[in-house]
């Protein structure tokens, strides 16, 4: 049976697990401002290298006319890649909630679908995708801390995704505080850059210096990488989201386990006061 002792021990442990879960929830709230901050500066640089590249696509149009009427291939497909490739991209820690989990069904559903190599990011990942592949498949695996990702890891990542053709990014999407859901991103840089199909205003001729197969190069590289770096704010955005909403929940049930417990201690300090008014009361009629 529980004692007055044990019941004060239990809500002192509660209240400073509250309070570790309350500064861990602040902690993540700041984090997920940067990560917004982050996110847009990300994007702002996106649109100054499409807005580039539009200037260009007029000045080469009509190289790339006279490449295909000489059938020619188009510098930007004579670099011999790989098919495609399938990125698994998880957190480093498992505070993410459920988020993970459908991430990785989602993924797992689409690989076992289509014909692509598969890399999976992130300690999580490794650690949950256990036997859900045959040893035919055999996923390339980068440990990449999500949440500081260092230069060294990033280039790492990033020279072997550039080697294919189509590249395919499954992760958590930030929808709001409270939605957060598996999305799958395409982040090969000439799709990307062939979808702009918005003509710039202005009119710029271009001598292209080195050749234009280099400048094509240089564009896909950097678009897909720069992608790639937005891919990962967006899905630690969405790992913070979900795990603000893990903690809230958490700081919710800690705080109705305090409420219950301050209540089982007044009771128990209620009959230990009985307790002992009777014990003088006995005491009082045996001296009388």
């Amino acid at each position: 049976m529980a004692t007055l002792k044990t019941v004060k021990y239990h809500h002192q442990f509660a209240q400073q697990l509250y309070g570790l879960v309350d500064v861990t929830q602040g902690i993540a709230v700041m984090r997920m401002q940067q990560v917004r901050t982050s996110v847009l500066q990300t994007r702002t640089y996106m649109e100054g290298i499409i807005s580039v590249f539009r200037d260009i696509r007029r000045s080469h149009k009509k190289e790339v006319e006279r490449l295909i009427a000489e059938k020619r291939k188009l510098p930007f497909a004579n670099a011999k890649k790989r098919g495609s490739v399938c990125i698994l991209l998880t957190s480093s820690g498992k505070f993410s909630g459920q988020l993970t989990r459908k991430v990785l069904e989602e993924f797992v559903a689409h690989v076992k679908q289509t014909q692509c190599d598969v890399a999976v990011v992130g300690v999580t990942g490794r650690e949950l995708l256990g036997d859900f592949f045959k040893d035919d498949i055999r996923p390339q695996y980068y440990d990449l801390d999500l949440e500081r990702p260092t230069r060294e890891q990033l280039a790492d990542l990033l020279i072997h995704i550039l080697e294919y053709e189509d590249i395919t990014v499954f992760t958590g999407k930030f929808q709001s505080l409270v939605s957060q859901v598996p999305t799958a991103y395409n982040i090969t840089g000439y799709e990307v850059l062939r979808q702009e199909n918005t003509e710039s205003p202005r009119t710029h001729d271009f001598l292209f210096e080195p050749s234009l197969e280099k400048i094509i190069t240089f564009f896909v590289a950097q678009v897909t990488a720069t992608l790639m770096r937005e891919t990962l704010d967006e899905s630690k955005l969405a790992n913070l989201g979900s795990r603000i909403m893990v903690l809230e929940s958490s700081r919710s049930s800690i705080s109705g386990e305090i409420d219950k417990l301050e209540k089982v201690v007044r009771r128990m300090k209620r009959r230990v006061d009985s307790r002992k008014q009777s014990n003088r009361l006995s005491s009082m009629r045996f001296w009388s």
